[in-house]
């Protein structure tokens, strides 16, 4: 066997166990996103059934005085309640770790196309995105706003906002009744 055909050989063998490797790698990056979201998700259920029971003995206390006028300030105190609960979960979200917070960016800006752009980093986790931003090998300049935890993506007139306090405003939104049901129904 001629040495261009041994190298052709090894050469050919080694780029099928490197797209195995890759293949493997992407799929249990994949399957560990699915886990942390899934781990995440419980957390704050539990977090929020918690809460919930805290905010239910308030309310029942509320609602015992009857009225128009009661009815409008247990209204206001349950809406109130909703804001605090959010808001909470929001800063617990902003607190996230280090490495917490670099998988969520990781997974997050996987997602943008884009091959040019800025990043603007939540207070205090620049150097954290720009790492993600690295490893992830996008061209992104990464600047740092004034929010608490995510980031915005600008590309001339495109303009994608992943921060905390934008997802919880489309998750209130989007859960308001419910929440308001489970609180108070």
């Amino acid at each position: 066997m001629a040495l261009s055909d041994i190298l052709q050989k090894i050469t050919a063998d080694y780029t099928e166990q490197a797209q195995k490797i890759t293949e493997t790698a992407v799929s249990n990056a994949e399957a560990f996103v699915r886990q942390v979201k899934q781990d995440e998700r419980q957390k704050n259920e539990l977090r929020w059934e918690k809460a919930l029971e805290r905010k239910r003995h308030q309310i029942k206390k509320a609602t015992s005085k009857s009225g128009l006028r009661q009815r409008q300030k247990v209204l206001a105190a349950k809406k109130r309640l909703i804001s605090e609960a959010l808001t909470q979960a929001r800063t617990q979200c902003a607190q996230l770790p280090r490495a917490d917070n670099e998988r969520f960016l990781r997974a997050e800006l996987a997602q943008i196309a884009e091959n040019q752009g800025e990043i603007v980093a939540a207070t205090g986790r620049r150097a954290e995105t720009e790492k993600v931003v690295q490893s992830l090998k996008k061209p992104f300049q990464v600047t740092e706003g004034d929010f608490d935890g995510g980031f915005i993506f600008r590309s001339g007139e495109v303009e994608i906002n992943v921060t905390f306090e934008r997802l919880f405003s489309d998750l209130r939104r989007q859960y308001e009744t419910e929440i308001a049901n489970i609180l108070f129904g």
